[in-house]
């Protein structure tokens, strides 16, 4: 039986453009903020809360993501990645983050996204790191890295799996935030109620979660 034959590679600047972020990871809650994507984003694979950044902040030509696109942490957790999805559409990235968007009819983001989760990929991020205090990856090094360039179908076929497993995680993030905040309702009123100082104003929050949270089911 003949083995499988290994796909083509070819060098991540071929097929991607490469940007290192610009933003430094400063929370604002201005009226004018502007959405922030950087390493925590990163961390929960885009599923955490919102942040942003003051448009003070942002420098000119700071890069924004797009769907699609792949973040990569170049510091800390070296390596990590997320795929941008909508929820996160035209958010500045982290300085200590860089963009890598395909620019090439011969691969998807998806499958750039599944391709920094292997072992091939961690070992060339392990290769090129700087052994220092605070190792970091240079984004010149990550455009030189190789990559397995599969057939279309089978890169579509990842992207749709990826696909159909964010937006069920989306749905139970969702649903984990609105339990937590149903968990301090509850608190909230069972204390008021105990300590007899109901004010009522906890009970009717409860009831807007609860028919909220029924609302949804």
């Amino acid at each position: 039986m003949n083995s499988p034959q290994s796909a083509p590679r070819a060098s991540l600047i071929d097929v991607a453009n490469v940007m290192r972020g610009a933003v430094t990871s400063k929370s604002s809650d201005a009226p004018d903020g502007v959405a922030f994507f950087g390493l925590a984003e990163i961390t929960a694979s885009g599923s955490g809360a919102a942040r942003s950044v003051s448009a003070d902040d942002v420098p000119d030509r700071a890069p924004g993501v797009e769907p699609g696109d792949v973040a990569v942490a170049l510091m800390s957790s070296i390596g990590n990645a997320a795929l941008i999805t909508a929820r996160h559409r035209g958010a500045v990235l982290g300085r200590e983050c860089a963009l890598v968007r395909p620019a090439s009819d011969r691969v998807t983001g998806a499958w750039i996204y599944g391709w920094t989760q292997s072992e091939d990929f961690k070992e060339q991020v392990r290769l090129h790191s700087t052994e220092s205090t605070m190792p970091r990856l240079g984004a010149k090094a990550l455009e030189q890295f190789t990559l397995p360039i599969p057939s279309l179908v089978a890169q579509r076929e990842l992207q749709e799996v990826v696909s159909e497993l964010d937006d069920a995680l989306a749905r139970v993030a969702d649903l984990q935030r609105g339990l937590q905040d149903l968990r301090q309702t509850e608190i909230e009123l069972r204390v008021a109620e105990a300590a007899g100082n109901d004010s009522g104003a906890p009970r009717d929050q409860h009831a807007r979660m609860t028919d909220m949270r029924g609302a949804e089911a």
